[in-house]
């Protein structure tokens, strides 16, 4: 695919309303300007640039390949060659909010799709294109985005009314732990996005993937701790031990505190 030229311009933005889905029309002409945007500066051919597009690249009337996709999203979004972020002044149709580049920043999905884009390609084919015009993404946006968790979620602002319901955040575990699983394995891959990996996430791993949630619901008298990532991102580093050990020379596999196989070189000297 890539040999043969051919691009991937990954389109972010928020949803108007809870219904219906997409984007409305000043959403739809400014994603039209920045494709044409990223095309030009890039210097792409237009015939081999592809779009992805939530609505019409996620199945979203089939529940169980709507979740496959959506668990999928850190791969559509590495497998991208550039990421824009789609942000025109707007009131949401629902809750009366205004919708911006501030509030885009601040929804978990959309930092969700910032996040995988950057651990995957790095933050430097990250775009703006909202009211102000069409520019590169600073480096203070890409940085305000990292904490997806901390992010808005409309489940939770409309206060989960299915007693059944479960929180979006919940939805992210698989995506996220995808990321993280990948990235481990090449942290050591001189790419610019295994370079974000370890500069802005591993240090603040505990913090991004947080073990626990607090849940919120109309009528329960106060918050719910959930279990969120509880200690998968512990037996995810060790599963990535493991998969070095594979070619590490003198290596072999011990059981740590919580049962888990790590990986302990051998550190004999050669004569």
């Amino acid at each position: 695919w890539s040999a043969q030229g051919r691009k991937i311009i990954f389109l972010s933005y928020q949803w108007r309303s809870w219904q219906p889905r997409g984007p409305n029309q000043e959403q739809l002409d400014l994603m039209k300007k920045a494709v044409r945007e990223v095309i030009m500066g890039m210097k792409w051919v237009a015939s081999d640039t592809y779009i992805w597009l939530d609505v019409f690249s996620v199945p979203q009337d089939h529940s169980m390949l709507n979740k496959l996709a959506s668990d999928s999203l850190y791969t559509y979004a590495k497998c991208s060659d550039a990421l824009v972020a789609v942000a025109p002044t707007l009131i949401h149709d629902d809750t009366r909010n205004s919708m911006d580049l501030q509030s885009y920043q601040q929804r978990a999905w959309c930092r969700a799709e910032v996040l995988s884009f950057c651990c995957g390609r790095g933050p430097e084919s990250v775009f703006v294109c909202d009211d102000d015009g069409f520019r590169a993404a600073p480096p203070t946006l890409v940085q305000s985005m990292l904490d997806v968790f901390d992010g808005k979620r409309g489940c939770c602002e409309r206060g989960h009314p299915s007693d059944a319901a479960t929180c979006e955040c919940q939805s992210l575990i698989v995506p996220l732990l995808s990321l993280y699983y990948d990235c481990k394995c090449i942290a050591s891959s001189p790419t610019a996005g295994s370079l974000f990996f370890q500069q802005h996430i591993l240090p603040h791993k505990d913090v991004l993937f947080p073990k626990s949630f607090k849940y919120t619901r109309l009528g329960l008298a106060r918050p719910e701790v959930r279990e969120l990532f509880g200690d998968l991102v512990h037996r995810l580093d060790a599963r990535a031990s493991i998969r070095t050990s594979w070619t590490t020379p003198g290596a072999h596999l011990i059981p740590d505190a919580d049962g888990c196989e790590v990986l302990e070189e051998s550190h004999t000297a050669e004569i």
